[in-house]
């Protein structure tokens, strides 16, 4: 009997649901930049871009190929030949002028000489796009970071924020049941009973929204990490007061606007369209290429035997009129380099104002902080007062719930101020660095 009790204890508990993972903010980053999808798309573009820039170089390599073939032909073309042997006889000759079978195997090395720098141009676009996928790589390793940490954040925030709501919940329940106590005794009015009721009724949605708030956060969360939506995880952050120090703007900016990802993979796409002009600019220009060839054959001319030959040369193209192709495309990649300018203006002029309204906003959240700090201090104070004075008789029941619910909002109010210092902090981080985390 005790052995079966062990082996169905033993079965239970390997029957029991796994225990979710619960991470650290720094393990969440790491495995963030490991299988978001985000990074994952960032870096097979870096691979493509890479494989472009040795599509390109290849260009400027010479090219060595190998040919072979066999050719039947049924009908040798040949010459018939009358010898004269006599007065009265000849004889006769058939030349056949080839070879059924015909066979040849040629070796052929050319080379680019010299094509006005397209080539050049074509291997420096595809660098700076290949520079521009790094720095891609780069930028979204920035915007993971940034977007795994306001989603473990958010967890936090939802986590206690449903502590707080159930905490203010149970302790109204407790008010009714006092509230109760004292109408039995006759010394409260079955209205207190009502309004007690009535806010026990009022605060079991905000306990179940708070609740779906959480299941919300940490499927946001699971995006981020790349987990599976059924995986169940959780987080071991907390939200605390921290010493914040407000960055200088100018310095900030100096910095973001020389070393943001998004920017100098801006700029390496003006580079990549600067040299795709200059090679559009070549189309119409004259091209020498160099060939040579090793052949060898059977039949070689009228000999019928396997002959070696080689033979070289120089060929030199020189357009006289494309259709306007050339200025077609020298007219586009103008327009692109253009817009590829404006562009990089105009993300600069969003990075210093997006940069400038986060920098306010952390002074903001700061004030916020002390502010709600100081709230929830005289909320506890305020509530303690009214549960107290209720509990003598010398405060009515609408005092304390009014006392009950400013502690509530108080404390969601600091919660609230705390993780907006983590998100603005997060969001100066991803426009002013550190950066240089490639997947």
């Amino acid at each position: 009997m005790r052995q079966k009790l062990l082996v169905l204890l033993f079965g239970c508990a390997f029957s029991l649901p796994a225990a979710g993972a619960i991470y650290d903010l720094e393990t969440a980053i790491t495995l963030g930049l490991k299988n978001n999808t985000q990074i994952l798309a960032a870096s097979e573009a870096r691979k493509a871009s890479e494989g472009r820039s040795a599509e390109a170089i290849s260009w400027a390599l010479p090219k060595l190929s190998l040919f072979g073939g066999y050719n039947y032909i049924s009908s040798v073309p040949s010459i018939n030949i009358s010898i004269p042997t006599g007065p009265l006889t000849t004889i006769e000759k058939t030349v056949i002028a080839g070879a059924y079978d015909n066979w040849s195997f040629k070796a052929q090395l050319t080379q680019q000489i010299f094509d006005w720098g397209k080539i050049h141009g074509n291997i420096s676009s595809s660098e700076a796009a290949a520079d521009a996928s790094m720095r891609d790589l780069d930028a979204a390793a920035a915007s993971v970071s940034f977007a795994v940490k306001q989603a473990y954040f958010s967890v936090v925030f939802a986590k206690e924020a449903l502590a707080v709501s159930e905490e203010s919940f149970n302790v109204s329940r407790q008010h009714l049941s006092d509230a109760e106590r004292k109408y039995k005794e006759g010394a409260s009015s079955s209205f207190e009973v009502l309004r007690s009721r009535v806010q026990v009724s009022n605060l079991k949605p905000v306990v179940s929204k708070a609740k779906n708030n959480l299941e919300i956060a940490k499927l946001n969360l699971k995006i981020a990490l790349g987990l599976p939506y059924s995986e169940s995880i959780d987080v071991s952050g907390k939200l605390a007061e921290q010493k914040i120090t407000i960055p200088a703007y100018q310095e900030k900016l100096r910095i973001s606007l020389s070393t943001r990802p998004e920017l100098l993979a801006a700029r390496s796409r003006s580079k990549c369209a600067r040299s795709a002009l200059d090679s559009a600019s070549a189309s119409d220009k004259p091209v020498l290429a160099g060939y040579a060839s090793y052949n060898y054959q059977n039949p070689y001319f009228l000999q019928l035997s396997w002959t070696q030959s080689w033979n070289a040369g120089l060929n030199l193209n020189i357009p006289l009129f494309d259709g306007n192709f050339t200025a077609a495309k020298v007219k586009q990649a103008e327009a692109e380099l253009n817009a590829v300018d404006i562009g990089v203006k105009r993300l600069e002029d969003s990075t210093a104002s997006e940069l400038k309204q986060l920098i306010l906003s952390l002074a903001e959240a700061k004030e916020r902080i002390e502010a709600q700090k100081d709230a929830v201090a005289q909320a506890q104070e305020y509530h303690k007062i009214a549960q107290v004075g209720f509990k003598s008789g010398t405060m009515t029941n609408l005092e304390v719930i009014d006392a009950e619910l400013s502690l509530m909002n108080a404390k969601i109010g600091y919660l609230q101020a705390l993780f907006d210092r983590e998100v603005i902090e997060a969001g100066i981080e991803r426009l002013a660095g550190p950066f240089g985390v490639r997947g």
